[in-house]
């Protein structure tokens, strides 16, 4: 969100998690706090998390960033060239006349 380029050869004898998410996929709501509270329990040996928001504009991005309270990098790609290369292909939920999301709002899919 700050603009800045990163790769991951600077990152080189880190953990890192690459995590695809987008503000509309309730199962990212769902994970992030989780991630979250890995990333806070982990970064102290190595560990780091880059968040890459999928196809979305910058606002949206920061506003999910701020209501998660995310401690690590959050990365556009506004385009989703990245989301393509590494093969994370995101499909927005299609009602269909059925009265609601295909999982619940809380995210899960059980």
């Amino acid at each position: 969100l700050d603009g800045k380029l990163v790769s991951l050869s600077d990152l080189r004898g880190q953990v890192v998690l690459v995590n695809f998410w987008a503000t509309w996929c309730a199962p990212c709501r769902v994970e992030m706090p989780e991630i979250v509270r890995a990333y806070e329990r982990h970064k102290s040996r190595g560990f780091t998390v880059l968040a890459v928001n999928v196809e979305e504009d910058a606002p949206d991005a920061a506003g999910f960033a701020q209501q998660y309270r995310l401690p690590f990098p959050v990365l556009l790609d506004k385009e989703g060239r990245l989301s393509r290369a590494w093969r994370q292909y995101f499909y927005r939920p299609q009602w269909h006349g059925r009265g609601g999301a295909p999982w619940p709002a809380d995210g899960r899919n059980d």
